[in-house]
């Protein structure tokens, strides 16, 4: 466990301080929050037609030549910007362009990398040590996060994305290396058993009645990964520096982690522990408005993910004990192009709200809608009786 582990974790830690580093490179270059947009969902889009593919690929072969592949992929992002450092001289078209590929890849690298993780844990174990294994794959998530923070501190540049890379480039490497000492799981050889591509393009959960609750509780996943286009904003009118923004994900990731480690393994009470800690949530983002300081900013990204990440282990911990091996692949792939859609249509969109209408309003606007989507949840009923999940073989 501890190599798919730590390739995840070499490859999650380049990936995240890319991340930042693009966020405040588009805010600062382009001055514009559609623009910013544009880049994140990028990956997003690219990976909702790729996963599939990938799902497919994790079937057929085993994960860690799949994990070699993508980490590749990013290896070679790295390079090509690297060896033409000067992009921001080009026209804005081109200069966007390749921002937004380089950002498309390496998203949509970080996705697969969570979706074969999870694949491979649920395919490597048996189902007691599952819960024990999700929290572990959050801890590294996470961990990722917080050393990120510092990275991101060190190398992020108001103007170039070379130091970025160039640190990229190493943890790429490295994580390719480690993938080699990944043990081999049992990849689905019977045909009977293994996923046709179309059905990686239309299955869902394998949760029985309770598929509409499980999807409704992606929420916190949508709304974690849609404030990102806020935060450069939200940082800018409290007249923060680029080390003041670089450094925001050293407390979330710190708040995941905690949030990881204390999630419970019974899921008999989902519902009630996703109803206490989304309203936490909701409580959480009205702290940048109640106290006015960046300090506020990070005691709410504290809370936010440590609301996250415990609910995120213990919805993944459901997901995986009532689908089967066979069926494991596209649940995840599902799961992961759910969020996508989601993730897409409200990046967009509150971006939109912050351009033309102000961060405040758009901040609230996702505040509200989330507290609508928790609202809904309690409303649904959540059959925790043994049996009534369907398991399909």
């Amino acid at each position: 466990m501890f190599f798919i582990f730590f390739s995840s974790f070499t490859s999650g830690v380049a990936i995240s301080v890319f991340i930042t580093a693009i966020s405040w490179y588009v805010e600062n270059i382009f001055d514009s929050s559609m623009y910013l947009s544009y880049v994140l969902v990028s990956g997003y889009i690219f990976s909702f037609f790729a996963l599939p593919y990938i799902s497919r690929l994790s079937d057929k072969y085993r994960s860690r030549l799949v994990l070699i592949g993508i980490y590749t992929l990013g290896t070679l992002v790295c390079l090509f910007l690297i060896t033409y450092p000067d992009i921001k001289s080009l026209p804005v078209f081109y200069h966007l362009t390749l921002v937004v590929l380089a950002t498309a890849i390496l998203t949509m690298v970080k996705t697969a990398d969570q979706v074969v993780r999870s694949i491979y844990v649920k395919r490597k174990f048996r189902d007691g040590v599952i819960h024990k294994a999700n929290k572990g794959l959050e801890v590294v998530r996470q961990g990722i996060t917080v050393f990120s923070g510092g990275f991101a501190y060190i190398f992020i540049r108001d103007d170039s994305l070379v130091y970025v890379c160039s640190f990229g480039l190493i943890c790429f490497i490295a994580s390719i290396m480690i993938s080699f000492w990944i043990e081999n799981e049992k990849p689905v050889n019977n045909p009977q058993h293994r996923n046709k591509l179309e059905h990686a393009f239309t299955s869902g959960f394998q949760c029985g009645d309770n598929n509409k609750i499980i999807t409704l509780t992606i929420a916190p996943y949508v709304l974690i990964v849609s404030l990102n286009v806020l935060y450069p904003p939200l940082f800018n009118s409290f007249n923060a520096l680029s080390s003041d923004f670089g450094v925001m994900v050293i407390p979330y990731g710190l708040g995941a982690i905690v949030g990881s480690l204390t999630s419970p393994q019974s899921i008999e009470d989902f519902k009630k522990h996703y109803i206490c800690f989304s309203s936490l949530i909701v409580l959480s983002m009205l702290l940048p408005y109640l106290s006015a300081g960046i300090y506020s900013l990070y005691v709410m990204l504290f809370i936010l993910a440590l609301s996250h990440s415990y609910i995120r282990v213990m919805r993944n911990t459901l997901i995986m004990n009532y689908t089967s091996k066979g069926r494991i692949s596209n649940a995840m792939a599902y799961n992961e192009r759910l969020f996508i859609f989601f993730s897409v249509f409200s990046t967009i969109l509150l971006a939109f709200l912050s351009d033309w209408l102000g961060i405040e309003l758009a901040w609230f606007f996702a505040l509200t809608m989330f507290l609508i989507v928790t609202i809904l949840v309690l409303r649904s009923p959540f059959l925790k009786e043994q049996g009534v999940f369907v398991q399909i073989p």
